[in-house]
Protein backbone atom coordinates (compact mmCIF):
# COMPACT_ATOMS: atom_id res chain seq x y z
CA UNK A 1 0.00 0.00 0.00
CA UNK A 2 1.40 3.68 -0.61
CA UNK A 3 0.92 4.17 2.87
CA UNK A 4 3.83 2.67 3.74
CA UNK A 5 5.98 5.43 2.03
CA UNK A 6 5.78 7.57 5.03
CA UNK A 7 9.30 9.08 6.31
CA UNK A 8 9.99 7.64 9.40
CA UNK A 9 12.66 8.78 11.34
CA UNK A 10 15.69 7.66 9.43
CA UNK A 11 13.69 4.69 7.89
CA UNK A 12 14.63 5.81 4.38
CA UNK A 13 15.31 5.01 0.81
CA UNK A 14 16.64 7.33 -1.62
CA UNK A 15 14.84 7.60 -5.14
CA UNK A 16 16.71 9.49 -8.04
CA UNK A 17 14.93 9.89 -10.86
CA UNK A 18 16.33 10.67 -14.61
CA UNK A 19 14.77 10.89 -17.56
CA UNK A 20 14.39 7.19 -17.57
CA UNK A 21 15.05 4.17 -19.81
CA UNK A 22 16.51 1.44 -18.49
CA UNK A 23 20.01 0.52 -19.96
CA UNK A 24 23.15 -1.75 -18.50
CA UNK A 25 25.58 0.77 -16.51
CA UNK A 26 28.22 1.20 -13.91
CA UNK A 27 27.03 1.39 -10.44
CA UNK A 28 29.86 2.31 -7.74
CA UNK A 29 28.54 2.07 -4.61
CA UNK A 30 30.26 2.74 -1.17
CA UNK A 31 30.79 -0.07 1.01
CA UNK A 32 28.25 -1.79 3.26
CA UNK A 33 29.11 -0.41 6.71
CA UNK A 34 29.50 3.30 5.52
CA UNK A 35 25.67 2.56 4.48
CA UNK A 36 24.69 0.92 7.62
CA UNK A 37 26.19 3.94 9.78
CA UNK A 38 23.94 6.49 8.39
CA UNK A 39 20.66 5.00 7.55
CA UNK A 40 20.83 2.23 10.03
CA UNK A 41 20.35 -1.50 9.10
CA UNK A 42 17.70 -0.78 5.39
CA UNK A 43 18.71 -0.74 1.97
CA UNK A 44 19.82 2.01 0.08
CA UNK A 45 17.77 2.66 -3.38
CA UNK A 46 18.62 4.88 -6.16
CA UNK A 47 16.71 5.55 -9.12
CA UNK A 48 18.69 7.00 -12.16
CA UNK A 49 18.31 6.39 -16.05
CA UNK A 50 19.88 7.76 -19.22
CA UNK A 51 18.67 10.68 -21.62
CA UNK A 52 20.03 11.96 -24.47
CA UNK A 53 23.04 14.58 -24.22
CA UNK A 54 20.58 17.29 -25.97
CA UNK A 55 18.30 17.92 -23.17
CA UNK A 56 15.65 18.89 -25.12
CA UNK A 57 14.92 15.40 -26.46
CA UNK A 58 13.33 12.97 -24.57
CA UNK A 59 12.72 9.23 -24.82
CA UNK A 60 9.73 7.85 -24.07
CA UNK A 61 10.08 4.94 -22.20
CA UNK A 62 8.71 4.65 -18.70
CA UNK A 63 10.24 3.06 -15.94
CA UNK A 64 12.27 3.85 -12.24
CA UNK A 65 15.57 1.70 -12.14
CA UNK A 66 15.78 0.69 -8.26
CA UNK A 67 19.43 0.31 -7.24
CA UNK A 68 20.00 -1.56 -4.51
CA UNK A 69 23.34 0.15 -2.93
CA UNK A 70 24.94 -2.77 -1.02
CA UNK A 71 24.41 -5.22 -3.80
CA UNK A 72 24.78 -2.84 -6.54
CA UNK A 73 21.34 -4.67 -7.92
CA UNK A 74 19.13 -2.76 -10.01
CA UNK A 75 14.92 -3.51 -10.96
CA UNK A 76 12.95 -1.77 -12.88
CA UNK A 77 9.63 0.02 -11.80
CA UNK A 78 7.68 -0.25 -14.43
CA UNK A 79 3.87 1.36 -15.56
CA UNK A 80 2.05 0.60 -18.73
CA UNK A 81 2.15 4.34 -20.15
CA UNK A 82 4.05 6.26 -22.91
CA UNK A 83 4.91 8.71 -20.38
CA UNK A 84 8.63 9.48 -18.97
CA UNK A 85 9.36 9.87 -15.66
CA UNK A 86 11.46 12.72 -13.64
CA UNK A 87 10.79 12.66 -10.44
CA UNK A 88 9.07 9.99 -7.57
CA UNK A 89 8.37 11.08 -3.86
CA UNK A 90 5.74 10.69 -1.38
CA UNK A 91 3.76 13.00 0.96
CA UNK A 92 2.52 12.85 4.05
CA UNK A 93 -1.19 12.02 3.29
CA UNK A 94 0.27 8.36 2.11
CA UNK A 95 0.46 9.41 -1.40
CA UNK A 96 2.81 8.38 -4.25
CA UNK A 97 3.73 11.83 -6.46
CA UNK A 98 5.55 10.97 -9.73
CA UNK A 99 6.58 13.48 -11.89
CA UNK A 100 5.92 12.46 -15.74
CA UNK A 101 5.25 13.56 -19.03
CA UNK A 102 6.13 13.15 -23.04
CA UNK A 103 7.80 15.14 -25.65
CA UNK A 104 5.61 16.35 -28.49
CA UNK A 105 7.57 18.23 -31.19
CA UNK A 106 10.89 19.05 -29.24
CA UNK A 107 8.38 20.49 -26.13
CA UNK A 108 8.84 18.94 -23.29
CA UNK A 109 4.53 18.58 -21.14
CA UNK A 110 4.77 17.24 -17.52
CA UNK A 111 2.38 16.74 -14.75
CA UNK A 112 2.52 15.71 -11.57
CA UNK A 113 0.42 12.43 -10.37
CA UNK A 114 -0.52 11.44 -7.20
CA UNK A 115 -1.21 8.13 -6.54
CA UNK A 116 -3.12 6.82 -3.27
CA UNK A 117 -3.31 3.61 -1.65
CA UNK A 118 -5.90 1.90 -3.92
CA UNK A 119 -4.30 3.23 -7.09
CA UNK A 120 -6.41 5.92 -7.68
CA UNK A 121 -4.60 9.07 -9.33
CA UNK A 122 -5.10 12.73 -9.63
CA UNK A 123 -3.01 15.09 -11.48
CA UNK A 124 -2.17 18.52 -11.91
CA UNK A 125 -1.24 19.06 -15.48
CA UNK A 126 2.35 21.18 -15.48
CA UNK A 127 2.15 22.30 -19.47
CA UNK A 128 6.30 22.80 -20.06
CA UNK A 129 8.56 21.81 -17.91
CA UNK A 130 7.04 22.49 -14.39
CA UNK A 131 10.04 21.09 -12.50
CA UNK A 132 9.02 21.24 -8.84
CA UNK A 133 5.89 21.63 -6.24
CA UNK A 134 5.69 22.42 -2.68
CA UNK A 135 3.53 19.84 -0.82
CA UNK A 136 2.66 21.48 2.43
CA UNK A 137 -0.28 19.17 5.29
CA UNK A 138 -3.50 21.72 3.46
CA UNK A 139 -2.09 22.66 0.49
CA UNK A 140 -0.19 22.56 -2.48
CA UNK A 141 1.62 24.84 -4.93
CA UNK A 142 2.13 23.80 -8.21
CA UNK A 143 4.78 26.00 -10.84
CA UNK A 144 3.45 25.85 -14.65
CA UNK A 145 5.23 27.66 -17.75
CA UNK A 146 2.23 29.23 -20.22
CA UNK A 147 3.41 29.78 -23.44
CA UNK A 148 2.46 32.77 -25.59
CA UNK A 149 3.41 33.58 -29.21
CA UNK A 150 4.26 36.69 -31.22
CA UNK A 151 5.00 36.45 -34.65
CA UNK A 152 9.02 36.24 -33.83
CA UNK A 153 9.25 34.13 -30.59
CA UNK A 154 7.60 32.54 -27.89
CA UNK A 155 7.68 34.07 -24.32
CA UNK A 156 7.03 31.74 -21.42
CA UNK A 157 5.21 32.92 -18.50
CA UNK A 158 5.22 31.26 -14.64
CA UNK A 159 2.32 30.75 -13.69
CA UNK A 160 1.68 29.39 -9.54
CA UNK A 161 -1.24 27.55 -8.32
CA UNK A 162 -2.33 26.86 -5.04
CA UNK A 163 -4.42 23.73 -4.55
CA UNK A 164 -6.23 22.42 -1.84
CA UNK A 165 -4.81 19.25 -0.16
CA UNK A 166 -7.16 16.97 -2.41
CA UNK A 167 -6.30 19.30 -5.87
CA UNK A 168 -9.77 19.78 -6.07
CA UNK A 169 -9.77 23.45 -6.10
CA UNK A 170 -7.38 26.47 -6.93
CA UNK A 171 -7.37 28.83 -4.01
CA UNK A 172 -4.89 31.13 -5.56
CA UNK A 173 -2.90 31.95 -8.45
CA UNK A 174 0.07 34.21 -9.76
CA UNK A 175 1.46 34.94 -12.98
CA UNK A 176 4.86 36.62 -13.86
CA UNK A 177 3.15 37.97 -17.25
CA UNK A 178 3.80 41.69 -17.01
CA UNK A 179 5.45 42.11 -14.31
CA UNK A 180 8.87 41.58 -15.60
CA UNK A 181 11.35 42.78 -18.32
CA UNK A 182 10.60 40.29 -20.85
CA UNK A 183 14.51 40.76 -22.31
CA UNK A 184 16.09 40.86 -18.80
CA UNK A 185 16.77 36.98 -18.47
CA UNK A 186 20.11 36.06 -18.00
CA UNK A 187 20.34 32.53 -20.16
CA UNK A 188 22.32 31.85 -22.86
CA UNK A 189 22.40 28.92 -25.16
CA UNK A 190 26.13 28.92 -25.58
CA UNK A 191 26.36 28.20 -21.08
CA UNK A 192 23.51 25.96 -20.34
CA UNK A 193 23.74 23.70 -23.82
CA UNK A 194 27.45 24.34 -25.44
CA UNK A 195 27.00 21.08 -26.92
CA UNK A 196 24.08 22.05 -29.12
CA UNK A 197 26.39 25.40 -30.62
CA UNK A 198 24.31 26.34 -33.67
CA UNK A 199 26.65 28.30 -36.74
CA UNK A 200 26.29 32.20 -37.20
CA UNK A 201 24.84 31.06 -40.65
CA UNK A 202 22.43 28.64 -39.70
CA UNK A 203 20.94 31.21 -36.90
CA UNK A 204 21.27 34.00 -39.18
CA UNK A 205 19.62 32.02 -41.49
CA UNK A 206 16.26 30.63 -39.33
CA UNK A 207 16.10 34.87 -38.58
CA UNK A 208 16.06 35.30 -41.83
CA UNK A 209 13.02 32.63 -42.22
CA UNK A 210 11.18 33.28 -39.65
CA UNK A 211 10.81 37.44 -40.48
CA UNK A 212 9.67 36.16 -43.96
CA UNK A 213 7.17 33.82 -42.78
CA UNK A 214 6.00 37.05 -39.85
CA UNK A 215 3.21 38.51 -42.11
CA UNK A 216 1.25 34.83 -42.56
CA UNK A 217 -0.87 33.77 -39.87
CA UNK A 218 2.08 30.70 -39.26
CA UNK A 219 1.83 27.34 -37.12
CA UNK A 220 5.18 26.48 -35.53
CA UNK A 221 7.29 24.06 -35.70
CA UNK A 222 7.15 24.31 -39.86
CA UNK A 223 8.58 21.08 -41.10
CA UNK A 224 10.19 20.43 -43.86
CA UNK A 225 10.52 17.05 -44.78
CA UNK A 226 12.97 16.83 -47.83
CA UNK A 227 15.51 18.40 -45.41
CA UNK A 228 14.89 16.49 -42.35
CA UNK A 229 14.57 19.45 -40.41
CA UNK A 230 11.78 21.36 -38.00
CA UNK A 231 11.57 25.73 -37.82
CA UNK A 232 10.68 26.82 -34.54
CA UNK A 233 9.95 30.09 -32.76
CA UNK A 234 12.82 31.02 -30.65
CA UNK A 235 12.01 30.43 -26.87
CA UNK A 236 12.21 33.31 -24.29
CA UNK A 237 12.56 31.35 -20.62
CA UNK A 238 13.28 34.84 -19.01
CA UNK A 239 12.29 32.99 -15.52
CA UNK A 240 12.84 29.29 -15.84
CA UNK A 241 11.45 28.76 -11.85
CA UNK A 242 12.73 25.45 -10.71
CA UNK A 243 12.34 25.21 -7.29
CA UNK A 244 9.73 26.60 -4.42
CA UNK A 245 10.14 26.40 -0.78
CA UNK A 246 8.22 28.34 2.28
CA UNK A 247 10.33 31.19 3.97
CA UNK A 248 10.54 31.61 7.80
CA UNK A 249 8.33 34.80 7.52
CA UNK A 250 5.96 32.81 5.35
CA UNK A 251 6.73 34.31 2.23
CA UNK A 252 7.38 31.53 -1.05
CA UNK A 253 10.53 31.88 -1.97
CA UNK A 254 11.25 30.67 -6.06
CA UNK A 255 14.09 29.89 -7.67
CA UNK A 256 14.74 31.77 -10.91
CA UNK A 257 17.52 30.07 -12.41
CA UNK A 258 17.04 32.54 -15.72
CA UNK A 259 17.43 35.54 -13.77
CA UNK A 260 20.31 34.48 -11.22
CA UNK A 261 18.11 35.11 -8.38
CA UNK A 262 15.74 33.73 -5.89
CA UNK A 263 12.07 35.91 -5.70
CA UNK A 264 10.62 36.27 -2.65
CA UNK A 265 6.43 36.11 -3.44
CA UNK A 266 4.44 37.76 -1.04
CA UNK A 267 0.43 35.44 -1.59
CA UNK A 268 -1.48 38.15 -0.18
CA UNK A 269 -0.13 41.27 -1.95
CA UNK A 270 0.87 39.40 -5.25
CA UNK A 271 4.00 41.16 -5.24
CA UNK A 272 7.58 40.05 -5.37
CA UNK A 273 8.84 41.88 -2.20
CA UNK A 274 12.45 40.86 -2.49
CA UNK A 275 15.26 39.46 -5.20
CA UNK A 276 18.08 37.78 -3.38
CA UNK A 277 20.59 38.01 -6.78
CA UNK A 278 24.13 36.40 -7.55
CA UNK A 279 26.46 38.21 -9.14
CA UNK A 280 24.53 38.11 -12.67
CA UNK A 281 21.15 38.89 -11.43
CA UNK A 282 19.82 42.22 -12.85
CA UNK A 283 18.68 43.24 -9.10
CA UNK A 284 19.52 42.12 -5.42
CA UNK A 285 18.03 43.52 -2.28
CA UNK A 286 20.25 40.72 -0.69
CA UNK A 287 23.86 41.33 0.04
CA UNK A 288 26.57 38.03 -0.66
CA UNK A 289 29.69 38.08 1.95
CA UNK A 290 32.29 36.03 2.41
CA UNK A 291 31.89 33.93 -0.99
CA UNK A 292 35.09 32.23 -2.04
CA UNK A 293 33.58 32.33 -5.46
CA UNK A 294 31.38 35.18 -5.40
CA UNK A 295 28.37 34.06 -5.62
CA UNK A 296 25.93 31.15 -6.93
CA UNK A 297 24.29 31.16 -11.18
CA UNK A 298 21.58 29.34 -12.83
CA UNK A 299 20.78 27.43 -9.40
CA UNK A 300 18.49 24.52 -9.02
CA UNK A 301 17.12 23.61 -5.62
CA UNK A 302 16.63 25.58 -2.72
CA UNK A 303 16.26 23.97 0.50
CA UNK A 304 15.93 25.92 4.17
CA UNK A 305 17.52 24.07 7.22
CA UNK A 306 16.58 27.16 10.47
CA UNK A 307 18.06 29.69 9.03
CA UNK A 308 20.68 28.21 6.65
CA UNK A 309 20.16 28.15 2.81
CA UNK A 310 21.05 25.12 0.56
CA UNK A 311 21.76 25.45 -2.93
CA UNK A 312 22.74 23.65 -5.92
CA UNK A 313 24.74 25.82 -7.74
CA UNK A 314 25.49 24.73 -11.69
CA UNK A 315 27.63 28.20 -12.01
CA UNK A 316 27.03 28.37 -15.95
CA UNK A 317 27.67 32.03 -15.63
CA UNK A 318 31.12 31.40 -13.89
CA UNK A 319 32.92 29.67 -17.44
CA UNK A 320 33.69 26.40 -16.60
CA UNK A 321 33.12 26.68 -13.00
CA UNK A 322 33.08 23.47 -10.85
CA UNK A 323 29.35 22.57 -10.04
CA UNK A 324 28.82 22.76 -5.65
CA UNK A 325 26.31 23.35 -3.29
CA UNK A 326 26.80 26.07 -1.03
CA UNK A 327 25.46 27.21 2.11
CA UNK A 328 24.63 30.49 3.24
CA UNK A 329 23.32 32.23 6.51
CA UNK A 330 19.98 34.07 6.16
CA UNK A 331 19.57 37.05 8.52
CA UNK A 332 16.60 37.92 7.37
CA UNK A 333 16.47 41.30 9.09
CA UNK A 334 19.71 42.69 7.04
CA UNK A 335 19.23 40.66 4.05
CA UNK A 336 22.46 39.20 4.20
CA UNK A 337 23.68 35.33 3.26
CA UNK A 338 27.02 35.06 4.75
CA UNK A 339 29.26 31.85 3.37
CA UNK A 340 29.16 29.16 5.40
CA UNK A 341 30.60 26.12 3.41
CA UNK A 342 30.47 24.55 -0.10
CA UNK A 343 30.93 20.48 -1.32
CA UNK A 344 32.14 20.70 -4.53
CA UNK A 345 31.51 18.27 -7.72
CA UNK A 346 33.66 15.24 -6.40
CA UNK A 347 35.03 14.29 -9.83
CA UNK A 348 36.15 18.74 -10.41
CA UNK A 349 33.27 18.64 -13.17
CA UNK A 350 30.48 21.65 -14.56
CA UNK A 351 27.07 20.43 -14.25
CA UNK A 352 25.40 23.06 -16.91
CA UNK A 353 21.89 21.64 -16.21
CA UNK A 354 19.49 19.94 -13.58
CA UNK A 355 20.92 18.75 -10.32
CA UNK A 356 19.37 19.15 -6.88
CA UNK A 357 20.20 19.16 -2.85
CA UNK A 358 17.73 17.57 0.18
CA UNK A 359 18.47 17.86 3.44
CA UNK A 360 18.14 13.85 5.08
CA UNK A 361 18.76 14.80 8.57
CA UNK A 362 20.68 17.11 10.87
CA UNK A 363 23.75 16.53 9.82
CA UNK A 364 23.62 15.14 5.84
CA UNK A 365 22.33 16.56 2.34
CA UNK A 366 21.80 14.56 -0.70
CA UNK A 367 22.68 15.36 -3.88
CA UNK A 368 21.69 14.97 -7.42
CA UNK A 369 24.75 16.48 -9.82
CA UNK A 370 22.41 17.32 -13.07
CA UNK A 371 23.73 16.39 -16.68
CA UNK A 372 26.77 15.91 -18.14
CA UNK A 373 28.89 18.03 -21.08
CA UNK A 374 29.59 16.00 -24.01
CA UNK A 375 33.13 16.79 -23.94
CA UNK A 376 33.52 14.98 -20.19
CA UNK A 377 31.61 12.08 -21.36
CA UNK A 378 34.69 10.08 -20.99
CA UNK A 379 35.55 11.23 -17.31
CA UNK A 380 33.90 9.83 -14.35
CA UNK A 381 30.96 11.87 -13.72
CA UNK A 382 29.10 11.70 -10.11
CA UNK A 383 25.11 10.88 -10.05
CA UNK A 384 24.54 11.39 -6.32
CA UNK A 385 26.71 12.00 -3.09
CA UNK A 386 25.94 11.70 0.40
CA UNK A 387 27.68 14.55 2.51
CA UNK A 388 28.24 15.08 6.39
CA UNK A 389 27.38 19.03 6.73
CA UNK A 390 30.34 19.50 9.88
CA UNK A 391 32.93 17.67 8.07
CA UNK A 392 31.91 18.25 4.14
CA UNK A 393 33.03 14.41 3.56
CA UNK A 394 31.34 12.70 1.15
CA UNK A 395 30.64 9.54 3.06
CA UNK A 396 28.31 7.69 -0.37
CA UNK A 397 28.21 8.38 -3.60
CA UNK A 398 28.67 6.69 -6.84
CA UNK A 399 29.15 7.85 -10.55
CA UNK A 400 26.94 7.12 -14.01
CA UNK A 401 28.43 6.20 -17.55
CA UNK A 402 27.72 9.29 -19.76
CA UNK A 403 24.61 10.31 -20.97
CA UNK A 404 22.75 9.59 -17.52
CA UNK A 405 21.70 12.19 -15.45
CA UNK A 406 20.55 12.85 -12.19
CA UNK A 407 18.00 15.42 -12.34
CA UNK A 408 16.24 14.82 -8.60
CA UNK A 409 17.28 13.12 -5.83
CA UNK A 410 14.27 12.55 -2.83
CA UNK A 411 14.13 10.19 -0.05
CA UNK A 412 10.93 7.79 0.28
CA UNK A 413 9.55 6.58 3.15
CA UNK A 414 10.13 2.59 2.50
CA UNK A 415 12.28 -0.45 1.09
CA UNK A 416 9.43 -2.03 -0.66
CA UNK A 417 9.08 0.19 -3.44
CA UNK A 418 9.37 -2.52 -5.87
CA UNK A 419 6.72 -4.27 -4.53
CA UNK A 420 4.03 -1.40 -5.90
CA UNK A 421 2.21 -1.18 -9.11
CA UNK A 422 1.72 1.83 -10.15
CA UNK A 423 -1.14 2.30 -12.69
CA UNK A 424 -1.54 3.19 -16.27
CA UNK A 425 -1.47 6.70 -16.59
CA UNK A 426 -2.56 9.12 -19.40
CA UNK A 427 -1.68 12.66 -19.50
CA UNK A 428 -4.36 14.38 -18.70
CA UNK A 429 -5.03 17.82 -20.98
CA UNK A 430 -3.85 20.45 -19.93
CA UNK A 431 -6.39 23.20 -18.04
Amino acid sequence: MISRFRLTGLFLSLVLPGLVCAQPYQIQPDSDRVIRNVFGRFDLRIAVGPKSFDGRILKRDARVVIVDAKSGSATNLMTDTSLTFYDIRDDDRGRLILYAGNSQGGVFEGTYYFIDGDGRSASVPMSIDGHDMLVESDRIYAMKYVPESTRFRQDLHLAIYRFDARLEKILWSWTSKGRFALDGSTFSDSQSFPDDKESLIERAAKRLLITLLSPFDIKYPVRFSSWGKQLRLPTNDYIHANSIIRAPNGNLWISARHQDAILELDERSDSVVSWIGGKFSRRSDWRIIGDPLVSFSHQHSLQLRGDELYILDNGNRFDNRTSRVVVYRCDFGKRTLTFLKDFPEPNGLHRPTQGSVRTLDGNHILVGWGGLLKRDAGKPQRGVSIFEIDTGREIFGFDLDAGLDSYNANAIGAATIVDLKIPALEAPRAR
